[in-house]
């Protein structure tokens, strides 16, 4: 297999940048340029050295952390280059890496020689990517048990089970005459399977209650023109991102801004206000409404409560199908609709912490931790993939006249599958649509 390097820092001017070597040939290739030569003794150790051009002139002053395999984050020798963050320097470094024969890694290359080397399983793999992209104090939480092998035991003992099953059950076929070999009747080995897809089933549940804090919570605030939306975005951000004037619709297109509040990312879209206008440039900004309510988490409908609200934005309201708060803006002014029950703010007196706890109760989920753990949609898929091969294994044995013999074939495919989960066996098809996700440098 060949060496591999990539800048596993962020690509920008810096005071320190890492460059990972992996492969048999790293420590050959640091030699190559390197003032002080390393060797197999110098594992888990820092050497300060300098890089050297073919003509003696220095790169830079470096360290070097030393790793032999396979007692290395990828199972073969690594060497972690410690320079300098100037981009140009970065570049020079690589590039006489390269000259010596090394190539470039892909996307998630290194956690793939990780994998192949049985230092990590899928599930683990995958949750050092949703750990780097979480968004959330909890999705780390749950990224970091699942990288930790959390999920390997309760894996493991869905393998065994399903062994169990294959094993007895091709000894009594095979061997009749075998009376101390445990029967499986068909009800049984229903009941197991079962017993599997329900801990799948939740594992699944509980990672669409939670997937959006990997990526941050949508919410969009929506409502008629000047009823205060780019006042309470102002105020959520605590700057004046948004324009605000008494003129109608200045908001024309729908602005994005990210905050952390209470160790969660959210995403706050304010909109073009819902009003007849012959602005081309505005009536495209409120079609677009339409497409952000489907990709949002929670919606604020906000109006003016000085102002009698019309029906219609009632019935806009309670036609939203999401997660929904009704929001009464300039809660300083007279309330024109006292019979109407929402939550109270004032952008002007800065009164808007009602809202945004109602919001961080709405996101504050709990999770099992003794459940399996599901930490990217790349999991989702493989673990709903299973779940529907373990339903049609139970359908047929519902509904067709069928003997244990011809059900074990698809009960092995469910075990091999398992086996991949946990590295025990290798898919590359599988592997190479896990692993372009991944970020370079991992």
């Amino acid at each position: 297999m060949s060496t591999i390097v990539s800048l596993i820092t962020p690509r920008f001017k810096s005071a320190v940048a890492i460059i990972r070597l992996s492969g048999d040939n790293a420590f050959n290739t640091i030699n190559n340029f390197s003032s002080k030569k390393i060797s197999k003794e110098d594992t888990w150790k820092i050497v300060r050295t300098k890089l050297l051009r073919k003509d003696k002139s220095i790169i830079d002053d470096v360290l070097l952390s030393v790793f032999v395999g396979p007692k290395s984050f990828t199972g073969f020798d690594v060497v972690e280059i410690n320079c300098h963050g100037n981009l140009i320097i970065i570049d020079e470094i690589i590039n006489e890496c390269l000259s010596f024969g090394c190539k470039l890694a892909e996307r998630g290359e290194f956690t793939k020689q990780a994998f192949l080397n049985n230092k990590l399983d899928i599930n683990q793999a995958l949750s050092i990517n949703s750990l780097i992209n979480s968004n959330s104090k909890i999705t780390n939480k749950i990224s970091l048990l699942s990288l930790l092998g959390s999920n390997k035991k309760k894996l493991e003992i869905i393998r065994d089970a399903l062994f169990e099953i294959i094993g007895n059950s091709e000894v009594s076929i095979d061997y009749p005459e075998y009376e101390d070999v445990k029967e499986f009747s068909l009800d049984h080995i229903k009941n197991i399977l079962m017993k599997i897809n329900k801990d799948i089933i939740e594992a699944c549940k509980s990672f669409e209650k939670y997937k959006f804090l990997y990526d941050g919570i949508n919410i969009l605030i929506i409502g008629k023109t000047n009823s205060g939306k780019s006042s309470l975005f102002n105020s959520i951000l605590k700057y004046d991102r948004s324009i605000v004037s008494d003129e109608k619709g200045t908001t024309r297109d729908y602005i994005l801004e990210s905050i952390y509040i209470n160790d969660k990312k959210y995403n706050f879209i304010d909109t073009a206000g819902f009003n007849k206008t012959e602005n081309k440039i505005e009536s495209e900004g409120i079609k677009r409404i339409d497409d952000l309510i489907e990709k949002s988490n929670l919606i604020i409908y906000l109006f003016d409560q000085s102002k009698i609200i019309c029906k219609k934005e009632l019935e806009f309201f309670n036609q939203i199908d999401r997660n929904k708060i009704l929001v009464k803006s300039k809660s300083d002014l007279n309330d024109a609709n006292p019979e109407i029950k929402a939550i109270k703010i004032s952008t002007k007196n800065n009164d808007i912490n009602e809202l945004i706890n109602k919001i961080d109760s709405i996101f504050s989920h709990e999770f099992n931790e003794e459940s399996i753990l599901i930490s990217s949609n790349e999991e989702l898929s493989i673990f709903n993939e299973l779940k529907n091969e373990i339903d049609e294994i139970i359908e047929l044995i519902d509904n067709e006249n069928i003997t244990i013999d011809l059900i074990i074939p698809y009960i092995e495919n469910i075990y091999k599958k398992i086996c991949i989960i946990l590295g025990e066996e290798k898919d590359f098809d599988i592997l190479d649509n896990i692993f372009k996700n991944f970020c370079l440098g991992k």
